[in-house]
């Protein structure tokens, strides 16, 4: 019964696992060696995601859902999703909104 239960346990928990430690590679000290290519696409894909979560309700409910983790983190691989994070083209920064809490350097 014990195995039977480590295996359910390793199924369950390597997806969360997964993503948890890609996005330590973000981080300039992390240990263990360095980003696959696939890692590196996560990033990239992620960050357009995110992005796009602002104003895409269906793409934000999906993120919700990836957090929360009531479904697979599949749903965030639907084409339009994918076809609109391939799209996304950031402002210029011009443009862009100032956050109100965001202080200027040397204020």
């Amino acid at each position: 019964m014990a195995r039977r239960f480590q295996r359910q346990l390793a199924k369950t928990t390597s997806m969360p696992w997964l993503l948890a430690t890609g996005e330590d590679f973000r981080y300039p000290g992390t240990e263990g060696g360095r980003p696959s290519r696939l890692t590196r696409a996560m990033h990239w894909y992620m960050d357009r995601l995110l992005r796009l979560c602002a104003d895409q309700r269906d793409i934000y409910v999906a993120f919700a859902h990836l957090i929360h983790m009531p479904e697979s983190p599949n749903a965030l691989f639907q084409p339009s999703f994918v076809a609109r994070a391939l799209a996304y083209r950031e402002a210029p920064a011009a443009s862009q909104p100032r956050s109100p809490y965001v202080q200027e350097s040397g204020s």
